[in-house]
C-alpha cells in the first residue's frame, strides 16, 4: 500500500533500508508497521475532508495552524515542491473540528524513552 505521502517521502512496511543508512534505527519493522495504519487513519480523514487533499497538506497545514508556529521548512528537493508548499501556506487555518479530529489521531512517537524536555 502507497502511504500517501505523494513526492515527499516513499515509506511503506515493506521499506528496507541499506546497511548503514540512519534511517534504520528509526525506521524499525514495528514502527514501519505502526506508520502504515496511522498513515491509513489519515488518508481517511483526508478523503472524508473538504479542507485538505492530501496528507501532506493536511500534515503542512496542521503545523502551520498553531498560532507559535510562524513558519516551517520540510525537505523539498524539486521546484514543485516549493510551488506545493508556498500555495498550503497561503491557505486559511483549518477548522476547530478537523483540528479536534486529528487531535485524536496523536502519535507519541517518544521511541527513545523519557522526556526530553525534562532532561
Amino acid at each position: 500500500m502507497r502511504n500517501n505521502f505523494g513526492y515527499y517521502l516513499e515509506v511503506t512496511s515493506a521499506t528496507q533500508f541499506k546497511k548503514g543508512d540512519f534511517r534504520s534505527g528509526y525506521f524499525t519493522p514495528e514502527r514501519l508497521k505502526d506508520l502504515d495504519g496511522r498513515i491509513a487513519q489519515l488518508s481517511e480523514v483526508v478523503e472524508s475532508s473538504t479542507e485538505v487533499d492530501s496528507i501532506i497538506s493536511l500534515a503542512l497545514r496542521y503545523i502551520l495552524n498553531f498560532q507559535e508556529v510562524s513558519a516551517i521548512i520540510p525537505g523539498m528537493r524539486k521546484l514543485a515542491h516549493v510551488q506545493e508548499n508556498l500555495r498550503l501556506s497561503d491557505k486559511s487555518p483549518l477548522s476547530e473540528l478537523l483540528m479536534d479530529e486529528l487531535q485524536t489521531l496523536a502519535w507519541n512517537r517518544n521511541f527513545y524513552g523519557g522526556n526530553a524536555w525534562e532532561e
